[in-house]
């Protein structure tokens, strides 16, 4: 049931599950001059699609309910929602605000603080004031189109030169369409040490995501992807940012694997693509990876706009270049000048007998390809992300 709308008053949700302070709650507010009640919630899916089509400024809500997590938390205040917990606060779970059952007459007062400081965002990151102020590293995402340009070779290699040199550094498969670090690694991963890490920041817990990283090689960890493309809604992007924000804490380089799929179309649900989309728009570095062939640089040229809205910052790759490619690499380069203002980053030659050697092996590609152009354009590209980002790894600190 629904009250009439009042003047100038703050319109609220209720979600309490049957708990035993929603009557009177209810009664509260319809006694109350300031406060509205738009819809007595009957679930979180009943919440969070009503969040999406009626107005309303805030959430009065019991966070301990089935469904309830970071995420939902995330998506609600992200709607520009307030959220107010009755009895015991959940910060763990997003839930900063609280009000005791005596003290409902000032329920009115609370919620008028709070819309000062809740707005409405166009992303479910959180922003950067709202995560850790003790990070020292930093994050580059690895992302290509469809057609399988090498970012995990390239992802892997990168982690793998970084790791080498003796830098803390952890890799982390998010690719949800087709996770490939653990087997390109040789790794019998029991439990996806992304989604673990994911499950523990949407839970509250506090576990940190280093206690589900696997050390592969020195200096070099891993947090493997999910083992099949229908468990992706697991891996929230808000859980997801949280989980790299602790990792940043730990470990000088981040490199993370991303999945091509950055399309979000849906207002109301989650996608594959919003995942993709959460890790470029809080990674330092967005590398665009593409093949020197005219399929694959049109559909990295036709992201470039979309990747440039959301990135801090984006460089292009080349990958893949062979002797056979009908281009040179300054043909190449001002070829996607022309069209994207920009010029790569770096051209990385294709060796395929030290990649097939590298999969046999369980190795990082850059580990198989010694005394061929492969690796020394390998480390002169993570020579040049070392450089261009350490200014913004000391700007975390």
């Amino acid at each position: 049931p629904m009250t009439p709308r009042k003047d100038n008053d703050q319109r609220v949700f209720v979600l309490a599950g049957g708990a035993a302070w929603e009557s009177a709650v209810l009664a509260h507010i319809d006694a109350s001059p300031r406060l509205s009640l738009v819809r007595r919630c009957i679930d979180v899916a009943d919440l969070l699609a009503s969040s999406k089509t009626d107005h309303a400024h805030a959430v009065i809500l019991d966070p301990s309910l089935p469904g309830f997590d970071a995420g939902v938390a995330d998506r609600l205040e992200n709607e520009g929602l307030a959220l107010v917990s009755v009895g015991a606060a959940a910060p763990s779970l997003g839930v900063m605000a609280s009000i005791d059952l005596g003290e409902l007459h000032t329920l009115g007062d609370l919620l008028a603080t709070l819309a000062e400081t809740t707005a409405p965002t166009s992303t479910t990151v959180p922003d950067s004031e709202s995560l850790s102020n003790e990070t020292s590293g930093h994050v580059t995402a690895v992302w290509g189109p469809v057609g399988a340009p090498g970012r995990s070779t390239l992802a892997l290699s990168l982690a793998a030169s970084h790791a080498k040199s003796g830098a803390p550094t952890l890799l982390v498969d998010a690719d949800v369409r087709g996770a490939a670090i653990a087997q390109m690694l040789a790794v019998l991963d029991d439990v996806s040490g992304v989604l673990a890490s994911c499950r523990d920041v949407n839970l509250g817990r506090s576990r940190d995501m280093s206690e589900h990283a696997l050390r592969v090689k020195p200096s070099l960890d891993v947090l493997t992807g999910i083992p099949r493309p229908d468990v992706w809604h697991h891996v929230r992007p808000a859980a997801l940012v949280r989980v790299l924000d602790q990792a940043r804490a730990r470990y000088e380089h981040v490199v993370v694997d991303c999945g091509w799929d950055i399309e979000s179309d849906d207002p109301i649900s989650a996608a594959r693509g919003d995942i993709a989309q959460a890790v470029i728009e809080y990674a330092d570095l967005t590398l665009g990876v593409g093949k020197p062939d005219p399929i694959s640089i049109t559909r990295l040229l036709r992201s470039v706009g979309e990747l440039s809205l959301i990135a801090s910052r984006l460089e292009l790759v080349l990958n893949q270049m062979r002797p056979s490619t009908p281009w040179s690499e300054g043909q190449i380069s001002d070829m996607i000048f022309e069209v994207s203002g920009q010029r790569p980053m770096a051209f990385i030659p294709f060796d395929a007998e030290a990649c097939d050697r590298a999969l046999l092996a369980g190795e990082p590609a850059i580990s198989e390809a010694r005394g061929s152009a492969f690796e020394p354009a390998l480390e002169r590209l993570a020579d040049m992300i070392r450089s261009t980002l350490d200014p913004v790894a000391r700007s975390h600190t």
